[in-house]
């Protein structure tokens, strides 16, 4: 796969070309990962039913979280790797590499063991009726035993682009979801498998791109690969976590901003089943479906800025960082807007994928939808300086900025304004909370300047 490597240097090469070269093969990577989410929802919705779609809705949080972790030791590696690279330590880069992607296969491993022997209680926590109990289940025991999988696509994809092949990675989300999309149809329909077929559907194409994407990093040829590192004395070992530590606390933010994602989910699972019940529910669970569509590409905005801001922040070349920061800002904020305008005219359209426009479900769905929207443009402003910071190690801002949006603002918003407007306030308590915190993100990010630290693990 060679043809797929790129030339990249990103000390020199023009910021914008050099962001753009990056950006758009990590979003079109992202944009599979997402027809392979909203495949799924499809198929479900239109195969199973509603209740069915609304049950997995149920368990998603799960996922995120799963998924929040890969990216908390994805992205905390890549910054540190990055650094590390600009100042020609290859071997220590390598060794950051495979620390990462094997802490986070021992992690969800763990985590898989626990969502298997305690389903029942974990699903109820995440707002499960009993009629949805069965469902959500089936779902839940068959795909926790490839979560593993899901993490190591999202960090060898970190360390695959930083290592100048952003095609790559891309190539192994199309894996994917090509494959997703063809199981999907097979056990859901000619075979007849339900839920337990479109779980093991998403299990099996994941380890098949996860299978594809770590035999890149197996392979001597590439700069960025994997690397044998001790473990053998306990001085090992207490390196070992440190190196993990750091790069949690580089990537927490990163981690935190898919666990809102998650609470947000799970919230208002809860809000909806009191306000309308498991119609409700289902309305809600169309947002949570498009919702990651619209997350991905602030994260591949994110993605795509981090090793140009990282690294050059490693060389000192600050002019450079703040360049891919404005140019990562401006691309966020135009996609934001253009989502929001698309959303308000084809919202109706855009349920009618989901559920039918026979359920009750579904006007409810569409007035959701289109208020809800009005918090993608802040969401971006919020997501690109968090990951700015992160990029040049200020830990405390970019926590901050994740603290207020994931619990503080959300929890207020999401609780009281329910509370006080119903449905209306349910749905506009994100962007309300979104605005509330890009206020603080712009105060911090005129006070934050990018000098240099030298804190890398």
């Amino acid at each position: 796969m060679k043809e797929l490597k790129d030339s990249i240097d990103f000390g020199r090469d023009n910021v914008r070309a050099l962001f753009n070269r990056l950006f758009y093969p990590t979003l079109l990577g992202m944009v599979f990962s997402m027809v392979l989410n909203v495949t799924d929802g499809i198929f479900v919705g239109r195969g199973i039913g509603s209740l069915a779609l609304a049950a997995v809705n149920i368990v998603a949080p799960l996922f995120t979280l799963s998924g929040g972790i890969a990216l908390m030791l994805g992205m905390g590696g890549s910054v540190v790797a990055s650094i590390h690279l600009s100042k020609g330590n290859d071997r220590t880069a390598r060794i950051v590499a495979s620390q990462s992607v094997a802490a986070t296969v021992a992690v969800l491993v763990l985590f898989s063991t626990v969502l298997l022997i305690w389903p029942g209680p974990v699903l109820r926590l995440f707002g499960c009726s009993d009629t949805m109990l069965p469902y959500a289940s089936d779902y839940l025991r068959t795909f926790a035993p490839f979560m593993f999988a899901n993490g190591v696509i999202l960090t060898t994809e970190f360390f695959i682009r930083l290592d100048g092949s952003p095609k790559y990675a891309m190539t192994g989300s199309i894996i994917a979801c090509v494959l997703n999309i063809f199981l999907d149809w097979l056990f859901i329909f000619p075979f007849g498998w339900g839920l337990h077929g479109a779980a093991l559907a998403t299990g099996i194409s994941m380890v098949a791109a996860s299978v594809f994407l770590a035999a890149y990093l197996f392979d001597k040829k590439h700069n960025i690969r994997f690397n044998a590192f001790k473990i053998s004395t306990l001085r090992a070992w207490m390196h070992t976590l440190r190196n993990c530590g750091y790069m949690c606390r580089l990537g927490f933010s990163s981690m935190f901003a898919q666990f809102a994602v998650a609470l947000m989910i799970i919230i208002g699972n809860n809000i909806f089943v009191r306000l309308d019940g498991d119609t409700g529910v289902a309305a809600f669970s169309v947002v949570c479906y498009l919702m990651p569509i619209v997350f991905m590409v602030y994260d591949a905005v994110a993605m795509a800025a981090q090793p140009v801001q990282s690294f050059n922040y490693g060389t000192g070349d600050f002019g450079r960082v703040k360049k891919a920061f404005r140019v990562a800002l401006a691309t966020g904020v135009g996609y934001a807007v253009f989502v929001v305008l698309l959303t308000t005219v084809f919202a109706p359209s855009v349920v009618y994928v989901f559920i039918d426009p026979a359920d009750p479900a579904n006007p409810l769905a569409v007035e959701g939808l289109r208020l809800f929207s009005a918090g993608f443009v802040p969401m971006a402003v919020n997501i690109v300086v968090m990951s700015y910071f992160q990029s040049i190690e200020r830990v405390i801002p970019a926590t901050v900025i994740s603290l207020l949006r994931g619990i503080v603002f959300m929890l207020l918003c999401l609780l009281l304004m329910s509370r006080l407007w119903g449905n209306e306030g349910a749905w506009l308590a994100i962007p309300a909370s979104e605005i509330l915190t890009m206020a603080v993100t712009l105060t911090m990010l005129a006070c934050v300047k990018p000098e240099r630290k030298n804190s890398a693990a």
